[in-house]
């Protein structure tokens, strides 16, 4: 990105095949597919398994910005893609204003979901 602003669009660019991030990977940013497509993935006893695939409008990797734990599952790009990068700092900004109630809800919601 080109300046500080946390609300600047960030636009990437990934190559069919080319892995975003990797089940336990550390989780900065959340992606917005703008066009192409992404599958989701997990291993699962040594085969992967996929959990869907991801198109225009599609967001994915939002579960780490809300919880903060690690990714748990693998992002691949299955043709060209681009993709707007949502960075921590912009999403958490955005939640500061959401009321308690919706903000406790939406974090059970993602531990519902990890378990």
């Amino acid at each position: 990105m080109s300046s500080d602003d946390p609300f600047e669009m960030e636009m990437c660019l990934f190559a069919k095949d080319e892995v975003i991030f990797r089940d336990g990977d550390d989780g900065g940013c959340a992606y917005v597919v703008d066009s192409g497509s992404v599958e989701i993935s997990k291993d699962a006893d040594g085969h992967r398994v996929v959990l869907g695939t991801i198109r225009d409008a599609g967001m994915f990797g939002e579960m780490s910005l809300i919880d903060n734990a690690p990714r748990m599952a693998t992002a691949i790009a299955t043709e060209n893609t681009k993709c707007i990068v949502i960075q921590k700092e912009a999403f958490q900004l955005n939640l500061r204003g959401t009321p308690p109630f919706v903000t406790l809800l939406v974090h059970m919601l993602i531990k519902n979901v990890r378990s």
